[in-house]
């Protein structure tokens, strides 16, 4: 048992620390879940700027995509990328491809 100033710490399963949600396990599955919900919203967002009729130009999709898109799965990788599953690895770089061809406007 664990105690600062004599009360005991409770023992939590998962925890998020400055934005990556780490386990006890150290699997990372809450966290490549967390990413996989959010960049599919966000890849939403840029799906809805990028096929408006008289929207924004190439470069202007190509930031928004880096700068809302690319920054979420670059934040912290260097933490949780070598302990994520393979075949969460695929799921993320799927929604990655998504929205490149999104971005570049191209056909799958």
């Amino acid at each position: 048992e664990v105690k600062i100033d004599e009360e005991p710490i409770k023992a939590v399963r998962t925890t998020k620390l400055l934005g990556v949600h780490l386990d006890s396990k150290m699997t990372m599955k809450d966290h490549s879940k967390h990413l996989i919900k959010e960049g599919k919203r966000r890849l939403k967002q840029l799906c809805a700027i990028a096929n408006s009729a008289f929207g924004p130009s190439q470069a202007s999709i190509r930031n928004t995509y880096i700068s809302y898109i690319r920054s979420l799965f670059d934040y912290g990788a260097p933490v949780w990328y070598p302990l994520i599953s393979k075949t969460n690895i695929k799921k993320i770089l799927c929604l990655q491809n998504k929205a490149l061809r999104i971005t570049l406007g191209t056909l799958r």
